[in-house]
């Protein structure tokens, strides 16, 4: 279906809407909501024809975003049977009958997505003003229709989030509810035909950019006893029609993988579906962020270029370092370098509920066995030696299966990006007796370690901060430049992050003085030259605009004492 003929598809609904239905579009609270009882009966025989809310549906794989999304299923009269809303917002989504129990046919509900999907057969989105009720317009719904073994309708996976998504986001979310739907047709197929041998085919447009999936059951020698195909968006091509009666060696230009139960084996080998993606090209320079982590010197250069080279080519990289060095920032920096436009970015922070990294690791694998078109996933655990039980198991599982994908016979459609972080240091990490050694070694294959602050050109780092703080519009005084760069640094760039920001409130907000820093950076009052005292007080009267009493109490003088010091240095108001 062309875009034009979705477009009719709406114009027509909504003309019905208007002129059959009788609908007003400014009602405020349009959806009609099923009773318990009823709605409990109706969920029942739905799950029972779907085997369950398997994987296929699992809302962890299907959420890209637990924060901006609702995962809605209906059945096939349009009412939704399960309903994953994300903490806060229920009442929103209630209100606007995005519930279960919420009756979505176009009767009562109007031009929406479930209905659209239901009736066009479809995978589509309807957003904006193509909703016919004015009060679902801030919406952007995509849809995709789910068939049982037989390919009859049973129903539809939605999701639902705010209309500012961008295209490619909604491309995303189309992709994922398309791949979920095969997959649970795949998996009724394959339960309707458990007695027999099923195979998966695939084949590849001739332009490269499409794939296009069929499944079959076979007899025990691999003869083709029925076909159905797995995409809803365009006619069958030529290859995968009237493959009844065939056996699977006769089928040329597909890739092939069997399932069992296979009492004889077919006589042509099963050919493995799909390569993994070589190394992404990298840009001859680095990206803005890490071109000026890289001018900070003290080595920030070679663990740029070498976390640029690692990464590309696809390598578990842990970044090392003292706190404050910001290791999530450099991380981020280098997701940004690798892929300019948005990738499929999950990221888990170990400090925080470990219940939910097996969600976000599903996420990504279902991205690696089904990769939308130049959009790449990326995994990033945050303090990584914080994890713990279930979930220190699920990352070793997952990094484990990681390197057996570079085999060949076990290689997945895109390998993912994996990054992660320490909360303390290498050295520390290898020291930990209770450390598990295996995992220590798994999650620390490729080890950068972030020199600290005092080691780097603190002038270029200063000049970085001060950019992507303050956007470049906060000065600093050369008297104040040397006492900052004379300084230790401890804290690293979260100390000096926190420095700049007290200095900047302290003083008149346009320049950094040397007053304007906190005491510990400027040390003990060698000052007695003239040429110090007049600096002192042209930096004081500047950093509290000239008021004289704000630049006495900084100099801790009198009022009188700086009004004669500025006579005496012959100095004027700007």
């Amino acid at each position: 279906m062309q875009p034009s003929s979705i477009k009719d598809y709406l114009r027509s609904s909504n003309d019905r809407c208007r002129a059959q239905h009788n609908l007003s579009p400014t009602v405020p609270n349009p959806i009609l909501r099923m009773q318990q009882t009823e709605l409990s009966e109706r969920r029942g025989r739905f799950l029972e024809l779907v085997g369950g809310i398997g994987p296929e549906l699992d809302r962890g794989v299907l959420l890209p975003d637990k924060g901006r999304y609702c995962l809605v299923i209906s059945d096939c009269e349009g009412v939704i049977v399960e309903a994953f809303i994300p903490e806060g917002h229920e009442a929103d989504f209630a209100r606007h009958g995005i519930v279960a129990g919420g009756v979505w046919s176009e009767q009562i509900g109007g031009t929406n997505a479930v209905d659209m999907a239901l009736r066009t057969d479809r995978v589509l989105t309807v957003q904006g003003e193509d909703h016919y009720y004015r009060c679902f317009q801030s919406y952007a719904c995509s849809s995709a229709p789910l068939h049982d073994g037989q390919d009859n309708l049973l129903g539809t996976v939605t999701l639902v989030s705010s209309l500012q998504r961008r295209p490619v986001e909604i491309a995303w979310c189309e992709k994922v509810l398309r791949v979920a739907s095969s997959r649970l047709q795949a998996r009724l197929f394959r339960r309707r035909n458990e007695a027999q041998i099923t195979a998966r085919l695939v084949s590849t447009s001739a332009d490269g950019r499409r794939r296009f999936e069929s499944i079959v059951a076979c007899d025990d020698e691999g003869t083709v006893l029925s076909s159905l195909p797995l995409w809803r968006d365009g006619p069958v091509p030529s290859e995968h029609r009237q493959l009844e009666g065939r056996h699977l060696s006769e089928l040329h230009n597909f890739d092939i993988t069997v399932q069992g139960p296979a009492m004889v084996l077919p006589r042509r080998p099963a050919a493995v579906t799909s390569q993994m993606a070589g190394a992404t090209p990298l840009r001859s320079r680095p990206g803005a962020d890490l071109a000026r982590m890289a001018a900070q010197g003290g080595g920030m250069g070679a663990v740029v270029e070498r976390a640029r080279k690692l990464a590309a080519h696809r390598v578990p990289l842990l970044v090392c370092g003292e706190p404050g060095v910001e290791k999530e920032a450099f991380v981020r920096a280098i997701v940004q370098d690798l892929f300019p436009t948005a990738p499929a970015l999950s990221c888990f922070d170990a400090t925080s509920c470990s219940d939910e990294l097996g969600a976000v690791l599903a996420q990504v694998r279902f991205l690696s066995e089904h990769p939308i078109d130049r959009i790449s996933p990326v995994l990033i655990v945050l303090n990584v030696d914080r994890l713990q039980g279930a979930a220190l198991l699920a990352l070793q599982d997952f990094l484990e299966e990681l390197e057996c994908s570079e085999q060949p016979a076990r290689r997945i459609a895109q390998r993912p990006l994996v990054l992660m972080t320490l909360q303390g240091d290498w050295q520390s990490i290898q020291r930990d007796p209770a450390a598990d050694r295996s995992m220590v070694f798994l999650t620390g294959q490729s080890v950068l370690t972030l020199p600290p602050l005092r080691e780097r050109n603190i002038a270029a780092v200063l000049d970085t901060v001060l950019l992507a703080d303050f956007g470049g519009t906060l000065e600093v005084s050369d008297p104040a430049r040397a006492a900052l760069s004379a300084y230790d640094w401890p804290g690293n760039l979260r100390e000096l992050r926190a420095v700049l920001r007290e200095a900047g409130i302290c003083g008149n907000g346009r320049r950094i003085n040397l007053v304007d820093l906190p005491a510990r950076l400027i040390g003990p009052d060698r000052s007695s030259g003239v040429q110090d005292t007049r600096q002192r007080l042209i930096d004081a009267l500047d950093s509290a605009n000239w008021n004289v009493s704000r630049a006495a109490a900084r100099l801790g003088k009198s009022r009188a004492t700086v009004n004669r010091w500025i006579a005496d240095h012959g100095l004027k108001r700007p």
